[in-house]
């Protein structure tokens, strides 16, 4: 839009329970306890909008998007999905070490419980629509272990309803 302005970039922390420790003097940064002081120091420096900022406020408010593309949600099916319980460290999928231990070939060794609970937390992030069985669970880590030893650890972390086939977990 051929304007020329400086700009100074700066990273602002709102949260009030926020601390940042060992953070360098030089960091471009504004804490929550120097908000209110930054802002009156803006006011303090500010001048009157001439007509060459209105005009460009009133041209970024012309191109303003109220529907943003890259906020549009992924279209995805649960069978175009690749399954399995993915590491931790290097994002690769793991393989069944023993009944209470899942591998990677990185080296990482998780317990299975855990690396379930964590793919059932995924898995509800993908589907908040759909329930939690043991069945799309069982499919989803695509891992060996037997559908009982995965009903144990859901019954164990969730909420049981329902019986048989009808049956679904929910959080406590």
């Amino acid at each position: 839009m051929g304007v020329k302005t400086p700009l100074k970039a700066l990273l602002i922390f709102i949260n009030p329970e926020f601390q940042l420790y060992q953070a360098t003097m030089n960091l471009p940064a504004i804490f929550p306890a120097q908000i209110n002081r930054y802002i009156d120091k803006l006011k303090l420096n500010s001048q009157p909008p001439n007509k060459k900022y209105l005009m460009l406020a009133e041209k970024l408010m012309s191109l303003h998007l109220e529907d943003i593309p890259y906020g549009r949600r992924f279209e995805y099916t649960f069978d175009e999905l690749e399954k399995g319980v993915k590491c931790t460290s290097c994002g690769l999928f793991m393989s069944l070490l023993s009944k209470n231990n899942l591998k990677c070939s990185c080296g990482s060794i998780e317990k299975t419980e855990f690396a379930i609970l964590r793919s059932v937390e995924e898995y509800k992030i993908l589907f908040p629509e759909e329930k939690i069985t043991t069945k799309s669970i069982h499919m989803f880590c695509n891992i060996l272990n037997s559908k009982r030893s995965i009903q144990k650890i859901l019954s164990k972390h969730y909420q049981l309803n329902g019986y048989g086939k009808t049956s679904n977990y929910e959080p406590f």
